[in-house]
């Protein structure tokens, strides 16, 4: 398994980390390695140059993340 840390959690974030549990039928455990291997990667990413952009149905839906480093 991994390590123990104990951390403290704002309620806004436990609920969030829930709803997403309920959502995608994972365990809150997963819901946040999931959260921490993809902020992971948006960072090797933006690293690299390169940038993060979210497609709607047309080019004028696109929005760019901003950049996290």
């Amino acid at each position: 398994m991994g390590r123990l840390w104990k951390i403290e959690i704002m309620d806004e974030a436990v609920d969030a980390v829930e709803r997403i549990a309920d959502l995608t039928g994972r365990e809150p455990l997963q819901v946040v390695t999931d959260a921490l291997r993809t902020y992971e990667w948006i960072l090797e990413e933006q690293s690299k140059g390169k940038k993060i952009v979210v497609m709607g149905g047309s080019p004028a839906e696109e929005v760019e993340l901003a950049d996290l480093i």
